[in-house]
């Protein structure tokens, strides 16, 4: 239903005449176009989409006395450009607060936001050629959009030497690693996968432990995991 549609005015003039209803606003949010990856493509593409309809629903209310008193949507990739447009009285992005590899694929993603999303994962077997078997799979990253990103937030020349590294999936509970540095991540040796979508992948788990500087600072249960 497009917000200026008269479907949609038909539907706020309901809410309004209602009993017990109050009509709080509009909820303008497009998730196709949060990675649209160049800056330029991704202003345009909300400029045409969600601030349009935006305007065109709170002309169209306006005009039928229905006062709007609140606009929220804008997603992780979009929020900046929505706020530019000034149609929007309220962002509710939510990735941000851990980001994953399919938003750092957009232009100037890090800039506006660190990732803080990892899955932590132990070497359980050191092959030849660069090869290294991981206790975590399916059940542990979520794959959607593509597999992780190996890295180290513990040290900065481990991740570096990791660069190079890819993850192949081997079923529920492993991972294959390619492409690692000899006399690298021997047996035992721990390392991150950055999720390439952190809403899944969240959904996995039942804690989040909170890490700064190397020390664990809290253990948060996630409440709304599963089906």
């Amino acid at each position: 239903m497009a917000p200026a549609s008269p479907a949609a005015l038909a539907l706020a003039q309901a809410v309004v005449a209602a009993p017990g209803l109050t009509f709080g606003g509009l909820h303008v949010y497009h998730g196709g176009i949060q990675h649209v990856r160049g800056t330029s493509e991704r202003r345009e593409a909300v400029a045409s989409g969600p601030t349009r309809a935006a305007a065109a629903a709170l002309s169209a209310l306006g005009s039928a006395g229905i006062k709007v008193p609140s606009v929220t949507g804008g997603g992780t990739g979009t929020w900046l450009h929505e706020l530019e447009s000034r149609t929007h009285t309220e962002m509710q992005p939510g990735s941000y607060l851990f980001m994953d590899t399919d938003y750092a694929a957009n232009d100037e993603a890090y800039s506006s936001f660190a990732q803080a999303l990892f899955v932590h994962t132990t070497v359980i077997s050191a092959q030849g050629g660069g090869r290294r078997i991981v206790d975590g799979g399916s059940k542990g990253v979520d794959l959607l959009c593509g597999p992780p990103r190996v890295t180290s937030i513990e040290s900065a020349e481990l991740s570096a030497a990791l660069s190079r590294a890819t993850f192949s999936n081997l079923g529920d509970e492993h991972g294959l690693l390619c492409g690692v540095d000899e006399g690298v991540l021997p047996v035992g040796a721990t390392l991150q996968l950055v999720p390439s979508h952190c809403d899944p992948a969240v959904n996995l788990h039942d804690h989040l432990v909170g890490v700064r500087d190397g020390v664990v600072e809290c253990v948060w249960p996630i409440d709304a995991r599963g089906h």
